[in-house]
């Protein structure tokens, strides 16, 4: 639920997650009715005949009659409308005013100010073109987006800020809140307009969360002159580029508005390290397998659905498919269910912040080590799973999107030797390579066109690189690299790192490279 407001003789209810404003009629008998906006819808006011919704996402009010139930009016504010309020014949809206460029130029161009964006980095002289990074930059993932932008202006230097023919200026950009510490959507997408009306940028290296990607993709795709280009090195998000088991139907066609893709990415995506769990389980000759979810349809159902549906097209048999309650003080009937179904392998769908460690240690204890227990990278840091799940998890495997360091291809070796040497003693993160070799992608594509949007757009879905930090690949038609690897840790020790994503204490068992056929929806 987002916001309720009671008047006009109802009670007016917002759903941001569908864009649903729900009435509930007073009266004897409660009549209950619902009205399509879009999504993102949070506060409601109502009076004066009236219903007033603030939508944080596509920066608007709507205005719809209390009688008639439909859309009156809809306001386009330029900003994050937070709250509202009615006095009279009045509207308070509470907004923040969307990041705009400045009237001044830097290096040549117009560039966004500091209260959204850091300083530009450019060559010497005037620019031709401005990039952006979309990341956040505060909270728990702030060292380690700061690194990823260290390595975009790495790349940008050793380049000379230059794209084949054009001199090309970088601004690193945040869309997490000091509030919370955590990427905002409403934020992500009013960046995703700013960046839109700026003629100037002619690519955007982002997100680094991807529902933050969902909430600007729609922004960026209606951008004016056609869609502007994202390349992200992280997100992983099935649905931002294709559907799948577990998927919204509306994606992805809902963030592409124009019907032309401007999204790629240079990491896997989620419902591959199902896939890869599934191929080592069969390695490991584990014929029976049983799955495992916490509930969550946004990544813990969504990856347990990726492993079943690799599993049974690998010719694995499921033998039993069932959900765990986060809130629970046990698991003692999931497990004993779980051994009746005399499985060999368990996958566990879930986060440590969904019980998933409890889980483990209550099939460990009924169960014992004989049973392969497998999970994704929701169950990292290693470090922090091996705190709460104690010896139960040790001798469970992990899987990791992408590879780690020591793993990456001789070119991804030598650009972390490189520019560790820049980084003061901190150990060069594979995100921070991954956003290397997303702002390699991107300046490439800028080399080979003619300096448009359009151009540069048509050029990323050309991509095909050879021997890159990340090996050899080129992207699919959906945006998808084909490249894909999916690293499997073994939880072999207590003792490293608490650090977001951490998987000290592991050891590399396999690195995996699934189809996404394995996966994929009616394949």
């Amino acid at each position: 639920m987002g916001s309720i407001a009671v008047g006009e003789d109802a009670a007016w209810v917002t759903s941001p997650s569908d864009g649903t404003l729900w009435r509930i009629g007073t009266g004897r008998r409660p009549t209950v009715g619902a009205i399509d906006l879009a999504r993102g819808v949070s506060d409601v006011a109502a009076g004066q005949g009236a219903v007033w919704v603030a939508n944080p996402l596509t920066g608007t009010v709507t205005r719809i009659g209390a009688e008639s139930a439909a859309v009156e009016r809809t306001v386009d504010l330029e900003g994050i409308p937070r709250s509202l309020t009615l006095d009279r014949d009045r509207v308070w809206v509470a907004l923040v005013a969307d990041p705009t460029p400045s009237p001044s130029e830097s290096a040549g161009l117009h560039a966004f100010p500091a209260t959204a964006c850091e300083r530009v980095l450019a060559g010497k002289g005037e620019s031709d073109l401005l990039i952006v990074s979309d990341l956040a930059l505060q909270g728990g993932t702030r060292i380690r987006a700061t690194q990823m932008v260290q390595a975009i202006a790495f790349v940008l230097r050793q380049r000379g800020f230059r794209a084949g023919r054009f001199r090309v200026a970088y601004q690193s950009c945040d869309d997490s809140v000091a509030r919370t510490g955590l990427f905002d959507e409403p934020k992500c997408a009013a960046n995703a307009r700013a960046y839109a009306a700026n003629l100037d940028v002619v690519g955007v290296i982002g997100t680094y969360n991807s529902p933050c990607a969902a909430a600007a993709l729609p922004e960026l795709n209606r951008a004016p002159g056609g869609p502007l280009a994202m390349v992200s090195p992280l997100n992983s998000f099935v649905g931002l580029t294709r559907s799948g088991p577990g998927v919204d139907p509306s994606l992805p066609a809902a963030l592409y508005p124009t019907g032309r893709r401007n999204y790629l990415r240079v990491y896997p995506t989620d419902d591959l390290q199902g896939a890869a769990l599934a191929l080592f389980a069969r390695e490991r000759g584990r014929r029976r397998v049983y799955v495992l979810g916490d509930g969550d349809p946004g990544y813990g159902e969504l990856l347990a659905a990726g492993f079943e549906t690799a599993a049974r097209r690998l010719g694995l048999t499921v033998v039993g498919r069932s959900s765990w309650d986060p809130q629970a003080g046990g698991y003692a009937e999931v497990a004993a269910r779980i051994a009746r179904s005399r499985a060999e392998a368990v996958f566990l769908g879930g986060l440590l912040d969904t019980n998933a460690a409890r889980v483990i240690q209550d099939l460990r204890i009924r169960l014992g080590a004989s049973v392969d227990l497998l999970g994704p990278d929701g169950l990292t840091p290693l470090q922090l799973l091996v705190e709460r799940a104690r010896r139960a998890a040790l001798g469970m495997y992990v899987s990791v999107a992408g590879v780690v360091t020591d793993r990456l291809s001789p070119a991804g070796v030598r650009f972390a030797r490189q520019f560790g040497k820049v980084q003061a003693g901190v150990e060069v993160q594979p995100s921070a390579v991954y956003a290397a070799q997303a702002t390699e992608v991107l300046l490439n594509a800028i080399a080979r066109s003619d300096g448009t949007r359009g151009s540069v757009l048509e050029e990323l879905f050309a991509t095909e690189v050879r021997n890159g930090l990340l090996g050899s690949f080129a992207f699919d038609a959906n945006g998808d690299t084909t490249e894909s690897p999916v690293t499997i840790m073994r939880v072999a020790r207590r003792g490293g790192s608490n650090r977001i994503g951490s998987v000290e204490g592991g050891v590399v068992a396999r690195v995996l490279r699934p189809s996404p056929s394995l996966v994929k929806a009616g394949s």
